[in-house]
């Protein structure tokens, strides 16, 4: 649910490839590291009606409506994403739309799910009051997003190799180099999977958090998740960054 243009065409014209790279099941990232984190918040589904917001092309809807959901309804920006969820899962539902306009009942569902939608949205303030109108009271929305840790440094790639420095290297007593950028919020473009070219908005945690403060919603709790242990025998490299530099951050939010 991007709110940057670039970034809407890139995944309407990216979706078929989208749903072929979640198909193949090689995303260390995330069914080793955002995935467990993200289920273990969940709770009991059974007889519950969930919102999933940012559903791309309608894997997570469907894993969802397997542990027991009542109902579920994707939602995503990107035309073109909707258009292979709704192909792939005809038994689901899905709607192209804006998390600030959303066209649903308040108080109507019993959680709200996002998986690494928010870091697309410039502003939270807007978005989070919408979220919390449509939950039931006492209801979660759990939502992943980039950690500002992880991505305030310097990105570049050779070939296969990447590299991320975040920090500073004194040079003497009054020439320091600066590696990235935490403080400043600002629009990241980027390219993924060597052809995917994405945009999405850095800014720090106190930028976040004070736009989570502005709402009723009670942070009832906050994941930095690390690898689980799986990953160590085919992803050694990306265990040991994450042991030490958290890629996401995941919140719990209770509606009062």
């Amino acid at each position: 649910m991007p709110t940057d243009k670039t970034t809407i065409k890139s995944y309407s014209a990216y979706a078929e490839k989208w749903a072929a790279r979640m198909k193949e099941g090689k995303r260390a990232a995330h069914d080793f590291l955002e995935k467990p984190a993200m289920y273990s918040l969940l709770p009991n589904l059974k007889n519950k009606n969930i919102l999933c917001l940012g559903c791309g092309t309608g894997e997570e809807c469907n894993s969802l409506k397997a542990k027991g959901a009542k109902s579920i309804i994707g939602v995503d920006i990107s035309n073109g994403m909707i258009e292979v969820a709704k192909h792939n899962f005809p038994n689901l539902e899905f709607k192209v739309g804006d998390v600030e306009n959303l066209k649903f009942k308040k108080e109507s569902f019993d959680l709200i799910y996002s998986s690494l939608m928010m870091h697309y949205i410039e502003d939270w303030k807007k978005p989070l009051q919408k979220i919390y109108s449509l939950l039931k009271p006492k209801s979660k929305f759990i939502f992943s997003t980039h950690n500002p840790v992880f991505y305030a440094g310097e990105h570049s790639k050779s070939g296969d190799l990447k590299t991320h420095i975040s920090g500073y290297r004194e040079l003497n007593q009054n020439v320091v180099k600066v590696y990235g950028d935490y403080k400043k919020e600002r629009l990241i473009k980027d390219k993924w999977f060597g052809d995917f070219k994405v945009n999405y908005f850095h800014r720090p945690m106190s930028s976040l958090l004070n736009d989570i403060a502005q709402t009723d919603f009670k942070i009832t709790k906050c994941l930095e998740p690390q690898m689980t242990e799986a990953a160590k025998k085919n992803y050694k490299a990306d265990y040991l960054i994450q042991s030490k530099f958290p890629m996401f951050i995941i919140f719990e939010l209770t509606k009062k």
